[in-house]
């Protein structure tokens, strides 16, 4: 059975579910989407300014205008006659650190649509704000400047005589201690001289009665001493705070992935932008070395077919008047200079040290020098009128003198004797000597590689035999054949031994010749193994007479590698070495009685033999 007093006691109770007094902590946020820790707080801004109906608000420190609008969207549903002013410089300076001319704008289009009827916007220092108020005429100070001690001290004695009997100061990020933030200690300072209360949520919030006739409201706050009371205001208005502060962080946090995501896409756009630039210039590159490359083979087919019609003409020359043993008449002064890139082979003999002499001999002036003494010979590069460079692959020394001998007005002449100008014939399957010789065929690619560029820098070349020179024709530079030199000397000592050899009595033992290195004679007895049973198994009195770049060391043959290996290494019992090619006036001369395959599986098989 409900009683009177029951009956009261639930009227009351209910009446605070629908009082009119807890409308302003359930008033809407009206400042949002900006950053700001004041957010928390905008409960107990709309129930200060309503309870306490102030005269006067001051605001110091306004930043994104959170707690400003708070202030006075508390004046509007209240329709109070409360005169506000916000005092804040907006400009890069200690009071606001980064904040710039776009957050003034911003929050000024926001305030003079909603408050601009009583609330004023004070560009300026907080000092120079002061001659704009009378002493004991603020009745709700705010103050959110800058929270170091000094600043937060100079502030509060400096805006003291301003304050009214009724005032009441607020100061935020009191709940803040990293950095340099110590808004906290001199809070602790002012606590101990006035009524106070602080929420800690939102970086903290002060809330001082400095006034003798401070509202009841207010006053009874910060009287409040019973721990269980402070605890309930304390989370309530957090509860209350976060309506609004959550949902902000969420919408920030978005935007700041937004605007993180379109600068990423900027990003993009701009490297995109870049790299389509880089392919249009390479395309425009490729273009232009394309046609480069066409004038440059347009000019090497037209020169190659000179040098046929020439060849032609001279040719048909000779087959009318008869040969002739007259040497050409040199140009007087005329310079021929080789430059040797294997100076210690025998190549270097037949190739280059016989035709420097055959030139002096006919009236020419003509050296050789050494490709790694290039360097100290750069006057005579200079003076020569007609450069050969005979087997060097293209580096740094080569280059200078190609750019010397450009300088200087001469021909380049580029000689070869193998077929080392084609990369494509790096491979194993068709040169057996990158398996003899140990190395890679991306080694021996790199190596063929740059004969081909010192070939493609020449005006002519030569090879030794026509086929050599037609696959060097294949790359569109004119190349004519020009023998391997031979002098009387040899020949003459040659002639002697045939006739010595004709007066002995004839011997059983038969010399079988190769002139190559021991390494890659195992290939040779592999590719010819009826042959090579013939002479090793079948010819006791046959010898094997091989030349090496180092004397004495004498061929090999893997056995995994040859089905004739027991005959070869009992052949090795029967070999002599001599060196990789026999001086002038050596004794030892041999007859080749026969020929075995060479080491090159390709079509410049012939090529090679014909030059050997």
């Amino acid at each position: 059975m409900h009683t009177a007093a029951t009956d009261s006691a639930d009227t009351e109770t209910m009446r605070w579910l629908f009082s009119h007094d807890l409308d302003p902590v359930f008033w809407r946020a009206r400042r949002l989407g900006v950053e700001s820790a004041w957010y928390a707080h905008v409960p107990f801004a709309h129930w200060i300014v309503t309870v306490t109906r102030p005269r006067l608000l001051v605001e110091l420190g306004t930043h994104n205008g959170v707690s400003y609008s708070a202030f006075c969207e508390a004046v509007v549903n209240g329709k109070l006659e409360t005169r506000c002013f916000a005092v804040h410089p907006w400009k890069d300076d200690d009071y606001s650190g980064f904040y710039r001319e776009e957050m003034y704008l911003d929050f000024s289009r926001f305030h003079d649509r909603r408050y601009g009827a009583f609330s004023k916007l004070l560009r300026c220092r907080f000092d120079e704000a002061l001659s704009s108020f009378a002493d004991s005429s603020i009745d709700i100070l705010h103050l959110d400047g800058l929270h170091t001690y000094d600043a937060a001290r100079h502030d509060f004695k400096s805006w003291q005589p301003k304050l009214s009997e009724s005032a009441a100061v607020l100061f935020h990020g009191t709940n803040v201690t990293e950095r340099d933030f110590a808004v906290w200690r001199f809070w602790g300072e002012l606590r101990a001289q006035f009524p106070s209360f602080e929420f800690l949520h939102g970086e903290g919030l002060g809330v001082l009665a400095v006034g003798h006739s401070t509202p009841r409201a207010v006053r009874e706050l910060c009287m409040l001493r019973d721990p269980a009371a402070i605890q309930a205001v304390r989370e309530r208005f957090s509860l209350l705070g976060e309506r609004w502060s959550l949902p902000v962080q969420q919408e920030l946090k978005h935007k700041a992935e937004l605007a993180e995501t379109q600068s990423r896409i900027e990003s993009l756009k701009e490297k995109l932008t870049s790299r389509e630039a880089r392919i249009a210039s390479l395309e425009n590159e490729l273009a232009r070395l394309t046609h480069c490359e066409k004038q440059l083979r347009a000019r090497a087919a037209h020169r190659a077919e000179q040098a046929r019609a020439e060849a032609a003409t001279a040719v048909a020359k000779n087959v009318a008047t008869g040969p002739t043993t007259d040497l050409p008449s040199p140009t007087t002064g005329t310079r021929l200079l080789y430059i040797s890139g294997e100076p210690d082979t025998p190549g270097n003999l037949y190739r280059v040290v016989r035709y420097v002499e055959a030139a002096n001999a006919a009236g020419w002036q003509a050296s050789w020098i050494r490709l790694d003494q290039v360097n100290q010979h750069s006057d005579e590069i200079a003076r020569a009128d007609i450069l050969i460079i005979w087997r060097a692959p293209w580096g740094k020394p080569v280059e200078d003198v190609v750019k010397t001998a450009r300088r200087a007005g001469a021909k380049i002449v580029f000689d070869i004797d193998d077929l080392l100008v084609d990369p494509d014939l790096a491979r194993v399957e068709v040169i057996d000597g990158i398996r003899t010789n140990g190395t890679s065929e991306h080694q021996w690619r790199e190596s063929c590689a740059r004969f081909h560029s010192t070939m493609l820098a020449a005006d002519y070349c030569t090879a030794p035999t026509e086929e050599l020179a037609a696959s060097m024709r294949r790359f569109s530079v004119p190349t004519m054949t020009l023998p391997n030199g031979f002098d009387r000397t040899s020949y003459q000592v040659s002639r002697r031994f045939v006739r010595r050899r004709r007066q002995e009595k004839p011997e059983e033992m038969v010399r079988i010749g190769y002139a190559a290195a021991p390494g890659p004679i195992s290939a040779t007895f592999q590719s010819r193994p009826k042959r090579s049973q013939e002479f090793c198994g079948n010819a006791p009195h046959a010898v094997w007479c091989y030349s090496g770049s180092r004397l004495g060391q004498r061929p090999h043959c893997p056995p995994s590698r040859s089905r004739n290996s027991q005959a070869f290494e009992e052949s090795k019992t029967r070999s002599s070495g001599v060196p990789l090619f026999p001086c002038r006036n050596s004794r030892k001369k041999w007859r080749v009685l026969t020929s075995t395959s060479p080491h090159w599986k390709s079509g410049t098989c012939s090529a090679k033999q014909k030059a050997s």
